[in-house]
């Protein structure tokens, strides 16, 4: 498999994620909309599982996205000048990709 084919592939499972991300969001926004109108039981538990979800997968693209940069930056695809989000220290810094 070339690079360029593996950049393709990374790049339609990105799309397929923002799939998923927009079926979800447009549930947690169904569901909140149903809580106004009348709480439902158990509503709240439910939330916090899809929110818990929400947060994993957003973590699951952060390492996804960094990991498309330190491969990018290794073959030279980007300048070394470039910015890249580094997750490695204390929480998500801006440094050069070289």
């Amino acid at each position: 498999m070339s690079l360029n084919e593996a950049m393709a592939d990374s790049l339609n499972a990105v799309n397929d994620w923002w799939s998923t991300v927009e079926i979800k969001l447009q549930s947690v926004i169904n569901d909140i909309a149903a809580a106004q109108k009348d709480e439902k039981p158990g509503f709240w538990v439910l939330m916090k599982v899809e929110l818990n979800a929400g947060l994993l997968a957003w973590g699951q693209l952060v390492d996804f996205a960094t990991s498309m940069q330190k491969v990018a930056a290794d073959s030279n695809i980007i300048d070394k000048k470039t910015q890249v989000l580094d997750t490695t220290h204390q929480g998500p810094a801006l440094v050069r990709a070289g």
